[in-house]
């Protein structure tokens, strides 16, 4: 017991004499450096939110869209048959 006592009241005097030793300048840039990075990863964690909603918007306007060129085509089917069936009119004027 007396030995773990020594041990560890040795290593925080010397942990405490790392920190204290560090330059206050290294001591900032290292917070601002982990801040930075903080940031910089929310931000992607954003980003990626924003990609995956453009995605989700992108395949429903495509669904959408797919659906509006099916109608037109079966619209312009139906009037295709529609023509074909119709007896042809004859020219009244000549």
């Amino acid at each position: 017991m007396r030995h773990t006592t020594l041990w560890m009241t040795t290593a925080l005097i010397f942990s405490g004499s790392n920190v204290l030793a560090q330059d206050p300048g290294d001591r900032v840039e290292s917070y601002v450096d982990q801040r930075g990075d903080r940031i910089e990863q929310r931000l992607d964690r954003q980003g990626d939110r924003i990609d995956q909603g453009l995605d989700r918007v992108g395949t429903t306007t495509d669904r959408r869209l797919d659906r509006k060129g099916r109608k037109a085509d079966r619209r312009i089917d139906r009037r295709q048959r529609q023509n074909r069936t119709r007896p042809e009119r004859r020219n009244p004027s000549s």
